[in-house]
């Protein structure tokens, strides 16, 4: 991970770091992000818990226009059978949908609560 970031630092590429390692006072050590969790009193005592069932893992984020450039490196250094895209997909329930869709049109909130309620869940169709 380190030379992935290394390689877009010297190649002006943007990235961002997300998830639960992005505060963390090692990843602000050791570069990989800018954050400095103490700083910004940002607790991370999650990562020193002995209980937690696996380490957290740490999502890099590189700049849309450039993310090919990124997949080519990691091809070239490693080898194309080491090196794969993984891309997630969520789904929207109808009821939140049509309540983010009035919200971005400007309605009340109370407006689109109610088109929402008018929706028939689907455990109740399929009774």
């Amino acid at each position: 991970m380190g030379d992935l970031l290394r390689h877009a630092k010297e190649n002006k590429i943007l990235y961002a770091i997300r998830g639960s390692i992005a505060g963390s006072m090692v990843t602000y050590l050791i570069g990989i992000t800018n954050i400095n969790s103490i700083e910004y009193k940002i607790p991370f005592e999650r990562f020193l818990n002995p209980y937690r069932p696996s380490p957290p893992d740490i999502d890099m984020d590189f700049a849309d226009n450039r993310r090919d450039e990124m997949i080519e490196y990691a091809k070239q250094k490693y080898g194309a059978d080491k090196v794969a895209q993984i891309g997630t997909f969520g789904t929207m329930m109808a009821r939140g949908s049509v309540k983010d869709v009035a919200r971005s049109l400007g309605y009340e909130y109370s407006i689109g609560d109610r088109l929402s309620k008018m929706i028939l869940s689907a455990r109740k169709v399929c009774r």
